[in-house]
């Protein structure tokens, strides 16, 4: 018991003299000119575009594979070169011992690790009063977690990461960071299947970062092939997607079978309750 004591006391003081702005974290034109490019403070690989309003894009932009963004030229160039720079300061979680002491856990926000030369430590939990690692001391706010967000660590890269929050997403990995959402994708049938590095079927969906009822049903849908899918695989329900030739390779909202009619995941078609199938009972 002493020894946690030791720990919780520490890391109490370090929640006390810790501080950290959010303002800085925010992409701002300010100093610039519409049609500069500004980094993005939360991933390095990303940038933003002023508009005339001097107000950045909605969305960022990704850099060329194997290239990020500079913060002094403001431009795409490989992170190898000696005079790249990017300011890291506002991406606070780390997953890997390197540049940081203390290390998330990518599963478990009350769980954090100790590097010592290079290697993580033991496992140690925040107290009760400030149980949520933020990436630098535990404290009492939950929405300042490191957990359950997708990230690609160096053996991640040229390989997929399942999305933590829809096991039936996932990532491709190109570059070292926060994964990005140009590389998001999701898995039409099944789930993706992160050992065999593929959708599947039969993997089951299972993570810490969301509660899945047995009854799983898609809510984003893209089209691989012309015909009608379920909604939900393995019960009837009202809703199915219908995918014509130009809608392959694009998300499809889902449509609702007339006449309180329900959608067959067996026959692909509206039916009476009474004469729905489903995976459980075919």
């Amino acid at each position: 018991m002493a020894g946690k004591s030791f720990v919780f006391v520490v890391i109490e003081i370090l929640a006390c003299c810790a501080s950290f702005s959010a303002a800085k974290c925010e992409a701002t034109c300010q100093g610039h000119v519409a049609g500069d490019s500004i980094p993005d403070p939360l991933n390095c690989h990303q940038f933003y575009i002023c508009l005339d309003t001097l107000e950045p894009t909605p969305a960022p932009f990704a850099c060329p594979d194997g290239e990020d963004f500079d913060s002094v030229t403001l431009s795409c160039m490989s992170p190898s070169d000696p005079n790249y720079v990017c300011d890291r300061s506002c991406f606070v979680c780390a997953y890997e011992c390197g540049s940081k002491s203390l290390v998330s856990d990518p599963w478990d926000c009350s769980m954090f690790y100790e590097c010592t030369e290079g290697v993580a430590g033991q496992a140690m939990k925040c107290s009760d009063e400030n149980p949520f690692f933020d990436g630098y001391v535990c404290q009492n706010d939950e929405d300042k977690c490191c957990n359950c967000i997708a990230y690609c660590s160096t053996g991640d890269l040229g390989r997929y990461i399942p999305d933590p929050q829809n096991c039936r997403g996932y990532y491709q990995c190109l570059n070292k960071g926060p994964a990005q959402e140009a590389y998001h994708n999701y898995c039409t049938a099944g789930h993706f299947d992160y050992l065999h590095q593929k959708c599947s079927i039969t993997f089951p969906c299972f993570g810490l970062c969301y509660s899945h009822p047995p009854e799983e049903c898609i809510e984003t849908f893209v089209c691989e092939s012309e015909g009608f899918f379920p909604k939900c695989p393995t019960m009837c329900d009202p809703y199915f997607y219908e995918c014509a030739v130009n809608d392959i390779g694009f998300v499809v909202e889902a449509k609702q079978c007339p006449d309180n009619l329900l959608f067959d995941p067996v026959t692909s078609t509206c039916v009476h309750d009474y004469e729905c199938h489903t995976s459980f009972n075919t």
